[in-house]
């Protein structure tokens, strides 16, 4: 006859595990997933980017970052803060223009701002 013996839970192991689920489930499934989708580009900054290597690798990591980060908030107000201020650096970029500079200094100014987040 097979017993089965309850094992302990470890509270701190299910949210681990929760949230690396929670994670895998918000991160691009491939490398090539943007914040800026250049099939339906409009903005003069969101066609640039479509047009150099080295934009559309920052808007990358951007969007794995903004992927980790949005699963650390837990509340109503910390989704909806990090999602205003992803607006706002957004409207910023796009005030760039064709400028691929600026646009590349907004970009590394965000991944500074994403990567000072203290999530833990």
């Amino acid at each position: 006859m097979l017993k089965i013996i309850p094992q302990t839970v470890d509270k701190a192991g299910i949210a681990a595990a929760l949230a690396l689920t929670a994670a895998a489930l918000f991160l691009p499934n491939n490398a090539s997933a943007q914040t800026v989708q250049c099939a339906i580009a409009k903005a003069p900054a969101e066609h640039a980017i479509c047009n150099n290597e080295n934009l559309i690798v920052l808007d990358e990591q951007i969007a794995r970052m903004n992927a980790v980060r949005k699963v650390a908030f837990t509340t109503l107000p910390e989704i909806s803060n990090f999602s205003k201020r992803h607006q706002v650096w957004e409207r910023k970029r796009n005030s760039c223009g064709l400028d691929f500079d600026c646009i590349e200094l907004r970009y590394r100014e965000r991944i500074n701002e994403l990567g000072s987040l203290h999530l833990l």
